[in-house]
């Protein structure tokens, strides 16, 4: 959210999930929400592993028996991969309407 706040690609994103079900949707504006989509999947990817890692850091510095944490840790990549796991169908339809649109 962060990231698409940054970038000004709330709205872009918001929108490419009413786009998959609309027949004729504008190339620029299905350019914009595919990119949205990307970049919130990244965003998803990247933030967990980044959160993973400062959690880690975390534990091992003021735990006793690290190896409990460590697991709970590992729930921010988990929750990473399955919002980007939630929006790969969203992308590959936004992909498969541009592809439409070249033909």
């Amino acid at each position: 959210l962060v990231m698409l706040l940054a970038t000004g690609d709330v709205k872009s994103f918001v929108r490419s999930f009413l786009f998959i079900r609309k027949k004729n949707v504008e190339r620029s504006q299905l350019f914009s929400s595919l990119y949205a989509v990307k970049l919130a999947i990244v965003s998803f990817l990247l933030g967990g592993a980044v959160f993973t890692v400062f959690d880690t850091i975390y534990i091992l510095g003021t735990m006793s028996e690290p190896a409990k944490g460590l697991a709970v840790t590992l729930l921010t990549t988990l929750y990473g991969m399955l919002y980007a796991l939630f929006l790969l169908p969203v992308k590959y339809k936004l992909e498969s309407k541009m592809e439409a649109m070249d033909a």
